[in-house]
């Protein structure tokens, strides 16, 4: 134990330094990382002093047609760092416009989207390694490595990445108008490449394990140890590589938490709950429309009648019709939790209903259409490949839709209960009437094992899903959440982070699809997902994704 913790403090402290990076050596060191995992040597190295500005020359780098063009910002302040950024890195670069920077740095080496060697590589050679070392890619921490030194290490990884990049750093990050702090800062070396959740106790692990036996870490390995006891935050491009200067300073505050002051003024953590307004007045509670209750008929002519009758009225239901789709949900979004009321819970209600009728029209298409290209559909934790040979494992078929069974309702209703609070009207109806969706699987240009852009086939948990993520939470919790899907990551059999979540309660139409990126409600992200042939993941190609796409979206029912 007592070794443990040695390794442990020792990485903590190269967590928490103060001193300025050696940049020197930084650079060389990533050259050696580059080098080992075959990606030739990167031409460009763009310092900044804190990753508050590392992130604008990512966002900058990565572009408006990437997987974050949506979050980038169109108008205000934060545009105008955006813009700021932009000529920065034209600047450092020394080109002349934004395509001839992009061009400079390559290809964004981002372990969700973009090109995947360099995460595969370190996921591959860490796995052999310790197979190698100590018979097991995978060994068993809980048992002999999990020990209060360790776990005080993490513990101080969570307080400064975050588990999705919501750490501490987000809070100055929100006060210098970043682009997107929960993407672009979980897309940290440190935070996807290694682990998810940081580097440093899964270091300090397998550094104990490996120098207890007297072994010596393989190349692509050490260099990546060693970028990380070197340097703050970094990301990767093909040519190129973003970093962030450590803090100045970095204090323990009160309850455990770390202050951080960065080289570029801002502060980070630390800070208290800003005290609420004491003329403040109370919410009204909303109440809910009797109809929201009533076991409403399966047929969907039968549903739409029962509704009229609560509502002969229905006018965003006409509108959805008549082909306002989007306009439509934005606005039943706007009202928030006025939907749930009695002038307008049954057209709400009609409009999820409709959406959801299509959605599993949609499925059903592109189930059918998947199988007869020859797509498999297997489990994400069966598939073969490296890890699957590795472990014997054999791929595992499953149903790629399965419609919900007769006892859905009485299902939904216990998942309100237990969330303390209604579902999103788009959420339960999705229940109700689509169930379960699950295109994970292999085919040769869609999903193959090998692709450098995670496709991110389309799934949705059936609500005896979401129940069981929910038991992770405590019973007092004021917000909790409910499970969407795995993330991209852990669909492509890649150890990743947690699931796309919906917040709940949640007495609104359609909430965000959190921890994806995605920024986007639920309906939006079915739309996109459906758009892209129930592979979203491949809009990062843009115009090089597989000619199979364009045959399945073929014809699909607008929603």
């Amino acid at each position: 134990m007592a070794e443990t913790g040695d390794f442990a403090d020792r990485w903590r402290a190269r967590m928490l330094s103060t001193e300025p990076v050696d940049r020197a050596a930084v650079e060389t060191s990533l050259r050696a990382l580059y080098a080992a995992a075959q990606l030739g040597e990167p031409r460009h190295f763009l310092w900044y002093d804190s990753p508050l500005g590392a992130i604008w020359a990512v966002a900058a780098l990565a572009g408006r047609e990437s997987a974050i063009a949506g979050l980038l910002p169109g108008s205000g302040v934060a545009a105008r760092r955006y813009e700021e950024a932009r000529r920065d890195v034209r600047d450092r670069l020394g080109v002349g416009d934004d395509a001839e920077a992009r061009a400079g740095a390559g290809r964004w080496l981002h372990s969700s989207f973009g090109d995947m060697r360099l995460a595969t590589a370190l996921m591959q050679e860490r796995i052999m390694f310790l197979m190698d070392v100590i018979g097991d890619g995978f060994p068993d921490y809980m048992s002999d490595m999990d020990d209060p030194a360790t776990a005080s290490l993490r513990a101080d990884e969570l307080r400064f990445f975050g588990r999705h990049g919501d750490g501490m750093l987000v809070d100055a990050a929100a006060a210098a108008g970043a682009a997107d702090i929960r993407l672009l800062m979980g897309t940290s070396e440190y935070a996807n490449e290694y682990s998810q959740i940081g580097s440093y106790a899964e270091i300090a692990r397998d550094e104990q394990l490996v120098r207890a036996r007297g072994a010596t870490p393989p190349p692509l390995i050490q260099a990546f140890w060693d970028v990380a006891a070197g340097t703050g935050m970094w990301w990767p491009f093909r040519n190129a590589v973003v970093l962030a200067e450590r803090p100045t300073k970095v204090e323990r505050a009160a309850g455990e938490s770390l202050v951080m002051a960065l080289r570029d003024g801002f502060a980070a953590g630390g800070r208290a709950e800003p005290a609420k307004p004491r003329s403040a007045a109370p919410k009204r509670k909303v109440e809910s429309a009797p109809i929201l209750s009533v076991e409403l008929p399966r047929d969907p002519a039968a549903r739409i009648a029962r509704l009229r009758e609560e509502a002969p009225n229905l006018p965003h239901f006409e509108r959805y019709l008549a082909g306002e789709h989007e306009q439509v949900w934005k606005d039943l979004v706007a009202a928030k939790a006025r939907v749930r009321t009695a002038e307008h819970a049954a057209d709400a209600l009609a409009v999820a209903y409709e959406t959801m009728d299509r959605v599993a029209r949609n499925v059903r298409t592109l189930a059918g259409r998947l199988d007869a290209i020859g797509y498999k559909f297997v489990a994400p934790t069966a598939r073969a490949g490296l890890i699957g040979g590795l472990f014997g494992r054999q791929p595992a078929p499953h149903a790629p839709h399965v419609p919900p069974g007769p006892g859905v309702r009485a299902e939904i209703a216990e998942l309100e209960e237990v969330a303390g609070g209604p579902l999103p009207l788009s959420l339960r109806a999705f229940y109700e009437v689509v169930g379960e969706v699950n295109f994970n699987g292999e085919h040769p240009t869609l999903a193959p094992r090998d692709s450098r852009i995670l496709p991110d086939p389309l799934m949705v948990d059936p609500v005896e899903g979401a129940l069981a993520w929910l038991e992770n939470f405590d019973e007092a919790e004021d917000a909790k959440e409910v499970s969407i899907a795995p993330d991209a990551l852990h669909k492509a059999d890649i150890s990743g982070g947690g699931p796309y979540v919906v917040r709940v309660p949640a007495p609104v139409a359609d909430a965000p699809l959190r921890d994806a990126p995605y920024k986007l409600d639920f309906v939006g992200y079915l739309r996109v997902s459906l758009h892209w042939g129930g592979f979203p993941g491949w809009q990062e190609a843009g115009a090089s994704a597989p000619p199979e796409i364009a045959h399945l979206r073929e014809g699909l029912i607008a929603f």
